[in-house]
Order: C-alpha cells, then sequence, then structure tokens
C-alpha cells in the first residue's frame, strides 16, 4: 500500500513538475513576446520622433524656421525636440533682428547717398520730405531749422500726407532734444515730465518723438513727430528717423559750411564787397562772352 501511495505521489510528482515546466515556459515565451512588443513600439515611437526631428531640421536648414516638432513626450526624445525648437525659434529672433538691422543699414545707405547728390539746402529738404513719408506714412512729422543767427526755428520741411504737428518752440536750445543732443520720445503730453511745448495743442494728449539735428556737436534743429497717445513709433522707425537727423544735419551742416566759406573767400571781410580774386573772375566770365559791363570800384 505505501508502496502504491509511493508509486501514486511519485506520478502526481512528476505531472506537477511537468505542469510547472510547461507554464514557466510559456510564461517565459509570453514575457518574451510583450518585451519585444514594448521594443517594438519604444522603437517605432522612437523611430517617429527621431523623424519628426529630422523633417524638422531639414526645414530649419532649408530656411524655414517657423517649423516645429511637436513632440511632448517628457524623455530624452522631447527633451531635444524642444531644444530644437528653442533654436528654431532664436534663429528665427536673430535672423528678424537681422533683417531688421539690414533695412535700416539700407535705408541710411540710400539716404546718405541722395542727400550727397544734392546742392541746396531747398534740394535736402525736398529729399527729407520723401523719406519721412517712407519712413512714417500717417504720423505728423516737421523739420525745424535754426536761421544763420541760431536764435529762431523755422519749418523747412513738413510730411506730404500728415502735415505738421506744429511745435512751437523758437530756438534749438529750448527744446529738449536739441539740449540734450539725443533723441527724446514722449508717451503722453500730459505726463509729468513731457515736454512743455506739447501740452494744450488742438488734437489733445499724444506722444511724440524728437530728434535733434547736429553738425560737428552744434544744433541745427530738431526733427519733431507726434502720434496717438501711448503708440510711439516702433524700434524701426525710431532708428530710420535717427538716422533721417543724422544725415540731414550733416547735409544742411556741410552745405552751409561750404557756402560760408566760399563766401569768405570771394568778399572783403571788413565791406562785405567783392574782393579782387572774385571779381576777376566775373571780368573774365563777362569778357569771354563779349558782354557790356561798368565796373564801380569803393
Amino acid at each position: 500500500l505505501i508502496r502504491a501511495r509511493l508509486a501514486t505521489a511519485d506520478q502526481l510528482a512528476r505531472r506537477a513538475n511537468a505542469m510547472a515546466r510547461t507554464r514557466i515556459t510559456s510564461a517565459v515565451i509570453l514575457l518574451s513576446i510583450i518585451v519585444t512588443l514594448i521594443v517594438w513600439a519604444l522603437a517605432r515611437s522612437i523611430r517617429r520622433c527621431l523623424g519628426a526631428m529630422r523633417d524638422v531640421a531639414a526645414a530649419m536648414a532649408d530656411g524655414d524656421l517657423s517649423v516645429r516638432t511637436e513632440v511632448t513626450s517628457p524623455d530624452e526624445v522631447g527633451e531635444l525636440a524642444q531644444a530644437i525648437d528653442r533654436m528654431g525659434s532664436s534663429l528665427g529672433e536673430m535672423i528678424a533682428r537681422l533683417r531688421a538691422d539690414a533695412d535700416r543699414d539700407a535705408f541710411s545707405t540710400q539716404l546718405g547717398e541722395a542727400l550727397e547728390m544734392v546742392d541746396t539746402e531747398e534740394a535736402v529738404y525736398g529729399t527729407v520730405t520723401r523719406a519721412m513719408q517712407l519712413v512714417v506714412a500717417d504720423r505728423p512729422m516737421e523739420l525745424l531749422l535754426a536761421d544763420s543767427s541760431r536764435a529762431q526755428l523755422e519749418r523747412a520741411a513738413e510730411h506730404p500726407l500728415a502735415g505738421a504737428p506744429g511745435c512751437g518752440v523758437e530756438s534749438p536750445f529750448d527744446c529738449v532734444a536739441g539740449r540734450r543732443g539725443s533723441r527724446v520720445a514722449f508717451a503722453d503730453s500730459e505726463a509729468l515730465n513731457a515736454c512743455p511745448q506739447l501740452r494744450g495743442r488742438p488734437g489733445g494728449p499724444m506722444g511724440a518723438l524728437c530728434v535733434p539735428v547736429n553738425f560737428m556737436g552744434r544744433a541745427l534743429g530738431v526733427l519733431h513727430v507726434t502720434g496717438a497717445k501711448g503708440k510711439p513709433p516702433n524700434a524701426e522707425q525710431i532708428a530710420q528717423l535717427t538716422a533721417l537727423g543724422v544725415h540731414a544735419g550733416t547735409r544742411i551742416g556741410t552745405l552751409r559750411a561750404f557756402e560760408r566759406s566760399q563766401l569768405q573767400a570771394s568778399t572783403d571781410s571788413l565791406t562785405g564787397l567783392t574782393n579782387r580774386r572774385a571779381a576777376e573772375e566775373v571780368l573774365n566770365n563777362l569778357m569771354a562772352v563779349d558782354a557790356a559791363f561798368a565796373v564801380v570800384m569803393a
């Protein structure tokens, strides 16, 4: 009986052992399949993410900096995608700044070349008027310049469409921008630190930008721009208006200095009469065309 029961127990143990082996083998196979599927899914996801980042990087390399990866996973791949997006944003901002700088430089270069080709102050005023319309199309603007005594400011040019804001400043030294030698912006004409010349105008509260017009450290006038309250010109317009003030001051100052040197070279400093050299030149020109003339000597 004991031998029979031992044989039965041994048989049951072998069956349990075989069943356990079968279950373990099945579990190992199932686990292997699950691990394989997980690895395959992760690999596919990583490949898809890497492919998206590759396409975004290729688009950025071709010049399209507006594309983004749209990968939001919190792992290292997601961090790499976010880094690529940040790089694209940084490159876009840098290129935008470079383009804005290039546009400002191009405007400044064109303005300088245009002013170099004019030989009178009236022609300078015409070029400045055209430049005003190119920089700002809808803001009142005027160029105020001092007369020969440098004591009185007069309007030399105004915006061809928006007109002149009508600044009441009388001399370069009465203007805060002229005294400081740098541009001054006012967001609200009613602010405590706003220019007194802006208050009480018919249009009500306003914003303004004043750019000094200088030549070799001397104040010649001011470029005055006004607009709506709290809406000053943008950075690009401010840079272009500053360039306009600098180039206009340089050209006007150069023409005035040249005119003054010509006057000094051709007239007597005491009497203001034509000196001998200038008189001989005039006489030679008259004699060359065989014109009748008279000479009065003092």
